[in-house]
């Protein structure tokens, strides 16, 4: 949501950031995407405002970060970016659509249940 001061507010547990202006007439807002937030996959980032490896812009736009936090918590900080079209071949959207799984930790419950078992097999040969 957006405050008449062009201040975006956040949920409860951030601080209210303010948002520049975007830097060009090329952007559309409509196209940000954000991975996981609020839901898992991809979701409509109203205020393009993400995790660096969470922003994207739906395809034949180009993710252009803005180079600057426009959101932050307890030891994570959100980035702004734009979207805007793609010119040419070359046509990056972001990272955030590089993987699928929300999980920023990936399988690490699996070495806390083979790890031990491999130590044990280990000390028992």
């Amino acid at each position: 949501a957006e405050a008449a001061n062009n201040t975006t507010l956040a949920p409860s547990t951030f601080a209210p950031t303010t948002t520049p202006a975007p830097t060009s007439s090329r952007h559309h807002p409509e196209a940000c995407q954000e991975r996981c937030y609020p839901e898992e996959g991809q979701n409509y980032d109203e205020d393009c405002c993400a995790l660096r490896d969470r922003m994207s812009c739906l395809g034949n736009y180009t993710l252009i970060q803005l180079g600057y936090v426009c959101a932050s918590g307890d030891g994570w900080k959100a980035h702004a970016y734009e979207c805007v079209p793609c010119e040419g071949p070359a046509c990056d959207n972001g990272p955030g659509d590089d993987a699928d799984e929300c999980d920023d930790h990936g399988m690490w419950w699996l070495w806390v249940i083979f790890l031990p078992m491999f130590v044990m097999i280990i000390s028992i040969v």
